[in-house]
């Protein structure tokens, strides 16, 4: 942890316990604004056009979220693990988080895992995914969940694991197969998206 990672925690934490409503949206921002991600994938799976780019970018975005928040983020936490921040006067309960490993952000390597895994595909909504992903980052700091640090640590993976996973997986065969074979099994468990 360094001085400066301290500081810019300090500095952000201290918006809180000013206003009520900044306090709320700070908790939802950093807390919730992870599943409008899930509805985005749902969404965008259902009515995005053409299907097939859409199912496809969302299987490789599904992908880049798994292997970087599900897998790299863990094995990471696992062996360079870093305590949260304390903070004197949090606005969350964090007493469940203490024995979490805070380094690198869970959230952010998944939100920036999937925001630049859609930008491949769609610019407009990449663009929009990368400024929830910001937001919820900042946030997260503001609540005291992470360090600056963190964040950036996240976003970089999350990002890295995108853009490999769109190098190596994006024109194999088999990729736009399954998408093909779980497309067709979804139209038709669900008709009511043809």
């Amino acid at each position: 942890m360094t001085n400066l990672d301290s500081q810019l925690l300090g500095f952000l934490n201290g918006w809180t316990h000013h206003s009520a409503l900044f306090d709320f949206l700070a908790i939802f921002f950093a807390n919730y604004l992870v599943y409008f991600f899930t509805f985005v994938l749902i969404f965008y799976w259902w009515f995005g056009k053409p299907k097939e780019k859409v199912r496809k970018a969302t299987m490789l975005a599904f992908g880049s979220f798994v292997l970087s928040r599900g897998v790299i983020t863990e094995i990471i936490r696992h062996y360079f693990f870093r305590q949260r921040p304390h903070i004197p006067r949090p606005i969350l309960d964090l007493s469940g988080k203490i024995h979490e490993a805070s380094f690198p952000s869970g959230h952010a390597s998944a939100m920036f895992a999937l925001a630049a895994a859609f930008y491949f595909y769609d610019k407009r909504l990449g663009f929009w995914l990368y400024i929830a992903a910001i937001v919820t980052g900042i946030f997260r700091v503001v609540t005291g969940l992470h360090y600056p640090s963190d964040i950036l640590g996240g976003a970089i993976l999350g990002i890295s694991v995108a853009f490999l996973v769109e190098i190596f997986f994006a024109k194999k065969a088999w990729v736009n197969a399954l998408a093909g074979k779980f497309s067709d099994l979804t139209d038709r468990i669900f008709a009511f998206t043809k």
